[in-house]
């Protein structure tokens, strides 16, 4: 019947202890020792316990505040956290802890927990379970691994995962601010997620070596050397089987960067009744900022091509890219501070992400978190980081001056057994070989170009029309598309 302060910080029905044990020591250190605790129905700061048992506690304070702390096993019963956080059962084994000269240690064996439940997110989680936790700091920085962690049938705001396994998890953080993490294997089943009214679901994924980097300044990288995925499912489209190898990505004061060695895709069916039976790609890289985006891939090969009014057994492209630069054609002007609303605002928004800096959704209304990015990005570009988006920041965040324009091109183009029907004209081509390939899409209108073209057994037909079913060649005017 244990009654805490006024205010009630300490609260328990019913408590027991057995073992017990303090020492005092004349230069001021003082050890605390308890076989076995038991306490139900328990409260104290937000944290409330039905059933609380621990067994084989120590603890050591020193002299100049260092301390140690060991637990041999604990449980823990219908538990409410923060009063919004509820656990039915958890267990935890193994427990150490030490401060000592300004370091942190800490390590645990394995902890499981079911039934938790957020009241505020809706969050829910049947059970969770880590082995071979160890954490470790000195003043700014730390490190934490986890050998293996678990979870089965969690929810939260939109997203599912059946069933989800991680080994080698690491996190660790320098004196600078910067995060690195990484783990060894990563698997999921029954993943669900739904965002804005987009959803996305896949049965099952399969991760390896995972690596991420997060500076100080917001900016990031990542890799990861592989992944795959079946049942892969969105509001785009869908595919059967996907990998990718090799995956990278990097954020910095230049913009976005991603590359990929390779990937593959399989049963692929697109939005609008278009189908891919099978797509490969090699060398895959893209990268954007400063209003330009670039887009190369090394080869792409895609068979059992479909799509409403086009068919193509197979189609091989080798080097293709693409160049566009924005150029400054209504480019955003004016100034904007903390508190504007309206479209320039969402301009600036998508400026600011562009180049790596997160403001969160574009949604017109110049709020904190836009400030703060504007202010980093005038940091990394060398400008006043005064959160005022003037006619020098926003050159810098548009690029510089000039029209737009696209340029791609690909080295090599091959294709079999095409067939094309478009309103009342057909046409079919067994195969197609074509090199050099270069289109540019500027101010002054399209132009394009090819070293090299051969193809065979090519038939047209056009039917309809007032001309009254009449067939004629003729040469197409270039239009942009």
């Amino acid at each position: 019947g244990i009654e805490g302060l006024d205010h009630e910080l300490l609260r328990a029905r019913e408590a027991s202890l057995g073992g017990a044990g303090m020492d005092w020591h004349a230069g001021g250190d003082t050890n605390v020792r308890a076989r076995d605790v038991s306490v139900t129905d328990a409260a104290a700061h937000n944290f409330s316990a039905a059933g609380l048992q621990a067994s084989g506690g120590a603890v050591t304070f020193g002299p100049t505040g260092d301390a140690r702390a060991s637990l041999a096993h604990g449980s823990v019963t219908d538990a409410t956290i923060a009063e919004r956080v509820s656990v039915a059962s958890g267990q935890v084994q193994g427990v150490s802890a030490s401060s000592l000269g300004g370091e942190r240690q800490v390590g645990i064996e394995s902890a499981s927990a079911t039934g938790i439940r957020d009241s505020v997110t809706g969050g829910t989680l049947r059970s969770a379970s880590l082995s071979g936790v160890q954490t470790g700091g000195e003043g700014s920085q730390f490190s934490t691994t986890v050998d293996e962690a678990r979870l089965s049938h969690g929810a939260m705001s939109g997203h599912r995962v059946t069933d989800a396994t991680a080994r080698g998890l690491s996190v660790s953080r320098d004196g600078g601010g910067a995060l690195t993490g990484g783990f060894d294997g990563l698997q999921a089943t029954g993943l669900h997620g739904a965002t804005g009214g987009s959803g996305v679901d896949v049965a099952t994924l399969d991760a390896r070596n995972g690596q991420a980097t997060m500076g100080t300044d917001g900016f990031g990288s990542g890799s990861l050397a592989q992944l795959s995925t079946t049942g892969l499912r969105t509001d785009q489209g869908s595919a059967a089987t996907a990998s990718v190898n090799g995956l990278s990505a990097s954020r910095d004061a230049s913009g976005v960067q991603a590359t990929a060695s390779s990937g593959q895709a399989g049963d692929i069916r697109l939005a609008g009744g278009g189908s891919i039976g099978t797509l490969r790609t090699e060398s895959v890289s893209a990268q954007h900022g400063n209003g330009r985006s670039q887009l190369g891939v090394g080869a792409a090969e895609a068979t059992g091509v479909a799509a409403p009014g086009l068919s193509a057994g197979s189609v091989s492209v080798q080097g293709a890219h693409v160049d566009h630069t924005a150029g400054s054609e209504g480019a955003l002007s004016g100034t904007y501070r903390q508190g504007d609303r309206g479209p320039g605002v969402a301009r600036l928004q998508t400026l600011l992400s562009g180049h790596g800096h997160d403001v969160g959704t574009p949604d017109g209304v110049f709020g904190p978190s836009t400030a703060r990015a504007l202010i980093a990005f005038q940091r990394s570009a060398g400008l006043t980081p005064d959160g005022v988006a003037g006619s020098g920041t926003l050159g810098a965040l548009q690029g510089g001056a000039g029209p737009a324009s696209t340029q791609a091109g690909f080295d090599g183009l091959q294709a079999s057994t095409v067939a094309v029907e478009q309103g009342g004209t057909r046409a079919s081509v067994d195969s197609i070989d074509a090199s050099g390939g270069r289109v540019r899409l500027g101010p002054g209108g399209p132009a394009a170009s090819l070293d090299q073209l051969s193809a065979r057994d090519a038939r047209v037909a056009t039917t309809g029309g007032a001309g009254g079913g009449s067939s004629r060649c003729c040469a197409p005017s270039p239009r942009r598309g």
